[in-house]
Order: structure tokens, then C-alpha cells, then sequence
């Protein structure tokens, strides 16, 4: 589990990781590097009607 969903609260199983505007595996989640210039958007599933 990445380090940033323990030190912001996120459910690892309620986030999505897109890396570079691909969707990061789970897989890669603790192996991948990041380097200068990359970008990461991470996206959270929030209920509500």
C-alpha cells in the first residue's frame, strides 16, 4: 500500500492511481518509482444520492 493512503486517511480499495494518464495496476503500486515530471492523479469513490 502506498505510504500517502496511510498518511491521508484514503481505503486502498476505494482509490484508483492514474500515473502518466495510464491507470497504475495494485500490482505496481509499491514498486513504481516516481520521478520528476511524472504526474499522479488519484481518484476516490464518494457516495451520495
Amino acid at each position: 500500500m502506498p505510504v500517502f493512503c496511510k498518511t491521508l486517511g484514503y481505503n486502498p480499495r476505494l482509490i484508483a492511481i492514474e500515473y502518466n494518464g495510464e491507470i497504475l495496476h495494485r500490482q505496481y503500486w509499491d514498486t513504481t518509482v516516481v520521478k520528476s515530471g511524472d504526474r499522479l492523479e488519484i481518484v476516490t469513490i464518494v457516495g451520495g444520492g
